[in-house]
Parts: structure tokens; sequence; C-alpha cells
């Protein structure tokens, strides 16, 4: 078994979910209200209009390694790697230490860990914090990078 493209996003931003809605160590442990998760593809036009703090959450995937076996159909196994970026997006004011335990929920649901499902794991490296600065003259944007890897067989 092993993923599709799509069955390992799903799989991946799924992990993120659970880890933030933790009742325990989930964005509750931090604030008070949720902040809006804005996933992949969806407009950010409005996010000037927003006054508490949101994330985006997105996935790009790299080129290559590409096929790692030879075969016939069904028996090729083809390395899918890239990046899952978490954006934790703070009002310019608010001080850095928002920004920085939701980074740690994000971080903390991908780093040391692998994903299974759909008979295969997807597997976290380099899970990193970094903070970026201000963006858009608004928000201060920290950003949770992990790197991930997964097989697809075809």
């Amino acid at each position: 078994m092993s993923y599709t493209e799509e069955q390992a996003i799903d799989h991946m931003l799924g992990t993120f979910k659970t880890a933030w809605d933790d009742g325990s160590s989930g964005w509750v442990s931090v604030l008070a209200a949720e902040p809006e998760i804005v996933w992949d593809n969806v407009d950010t036009q409005n996010a000037d209009q927003r006054s508490a703090p949101w994330l985006r959450v997105f996935t790009r995937h790299f080129e290559g390694p590409g096929q790692r076996t030879f075969g016939g159909t069904n028996n090729r196994v083809f390395t899918r790697t890239g990046q899952l970026i978490v954006d934790v997006f703070v009002p310019i004011g608010e001080g850095l230490l928002i920004g920085r335990r939701l980074a740690k929920i994000a971080r903390d649901a991908f780093e040391g860990k692998s994903a299974n499902g759909a008979g295969s794991a997807i597997w976290f490296r380099n899970v990193s914090v970094v903070e970026r600065g201000v963006d858009r003259e608004r928000w201060f944007l920290v950003q949770v990078l992990a790197e991930f890897e997964y097989d697809e067989v075809k």
C-alpha cells in the first residue's frame, strides 16, 4: 500500500488538525478563541480585516528523487518529498509569545513523528520554527517548516 498525493496531503493536514484541536495541548492551551485556519488555495486578501491571530497551512512538493524501484505496473515505488508549512500570524504589538506558543503546537504535531495510514507512512524531518518578522505591515509571522517524505506505488 502507499499514498497518492491527495491522500498524503489529506493525512498531513489531518495530523495537524488533530494536534491543533487537542483539548489539553492544542490551541485552547494558548487562546480563549480558536484562531481562523486558512487552508491552501484559499484567498487571504481579507487578512487586513482580521484582528486576532490566524494561521495558513499548506504543502509544497519538491522535485525528485522520483522512482526508487523498477518493475511492472503496481510494483514500482516513487518517493515523494516536500514541505508542510504552517504560517502563524499574530497582530503586531501583541508580542511574540502567542505566536511562538501557537507555532509550538504545529511543530510538536510533526517533530520526530511519522503519520501512518494507507498501509504506509509519511516521515517528517527537519521540523523548525522560524520567526520571519513583519508581514503585510500588520502581522508578525512565525513559520513552522516540516519536510516530509512518502512513497507512492504505481
